[in-house]
């Protein structure tokens, strides 16, 4: 019975580190990206990726649209920008002297916890 017992346990401790190795191998998913910087209209944007869902290639066009979306200066600081990605909140919170939206966000959730989206700031 003992015998039994330890070749049990034996064989349950071979199958858990075979099952850790295999799980090890497998890489996550990246969860979110700092992009390159580029320039337009003379400011330099940073921005960054949210979450899941983007990756700076497929970002990067909404980023140049939403900044060249001229906005009024909103009293809390968020100004919501239409033509952003369907289902997404898009908000402008700084724009620059002529109304432009030099830096906002896009996100898919809540703010708190956004699930998916971009955010950019010029200077």
């Amino acid at each position: 019975m003992t015998r039994n017992a330890w070749r049990g346990a034996a064989v349950l401790a071979i199958a858990a580190t075979a099952a850790l190795a295999a799980t090890s191998a497998v890489r996550a998913a990246p969860e979110g990206k700092v992009c390159p910087s580029f320039s337009k209209s003379g400011k330099t944007y940073h921005w960054t990726t949210v979450g899941t869902g983007w990756t700076c290639t497929s970002a990067k066009p909404w980023v140049v649209k939403l900044i060249g979306q001229h906005v009024r200066r909103a009293a809390d600081g968020r100004y919501p920008l239409a033509n952003g990605p369907s289902g997404y909140h898009c908000y402008s919170s700084f724009q620059d002297k002529r109304g432009y939206s030099i830096g906002g966000l896009c996100y898919l959730g809540t703010l708190a916890f956004p699930k998916s989206g971009f955010q950019w700031l010029g200077s």
